[in-house]
């Protein structure tokens, strides 16, 4: 117990500060009780099997989507490849083909994309003699 009473003391001098949980069991259940994969696992029959079609209702979904969008993407290559005269990679770089797909250039800097755009510090040579 001296111990931890000299690291709590240690922690307060460097500035830290921390807080004692004193009934950390009792907000675990209440937690528990409110937490979704918690009451998942009371769930009767009917709820499973009511909660699981509604998931894969969305899961239909999802792949409607992806196919959709396959379809749109797979049409702008064949347009691509129409204009190329018939490209046999099966890539399309440019045309219609990638305007078609929603795909844009635009141009920009490393430095933005870095996070580096509102450098704080000033480049400076360190190298060779100083003079006085």
């Amino acid at each position: 117990m001296r111990y931890s009473t000299k690291r709590q003391q240690y922690l307060v001098d460097q500035g830290y500060t921390y807080k004692v949980i004193p009934n950390l069991l009792d907000d675990a259940q209440k937690k528990c009780a409110t937490d979704p994969k918690y009451l998942m696992s009371n769930l009767n029959p009917e709820q499973e099997l009511r909660l699981l079609t509604q998931a894969l209702m969305d899961a239909n979904t999802y792949e409607e989507m992806e196919a959709a969008e396959g379809r749109v993407l797979q049409r702008a290559i064949q347009e691509g490849e129409e204009e190329d005269g018939g490209s046999d990679r099966g890539m399309v770089y440019g045309g219609a083909g990638v305007a078609a797909a929603g795909v844009r250039r635009t141009t920009g800097s490393m430095a933005a994309l870095s996070g580096g755009q509102g450098m704080a510090y000033v480049e400076s040579s360190t190298g060779g003699k100083k003079r006085r």
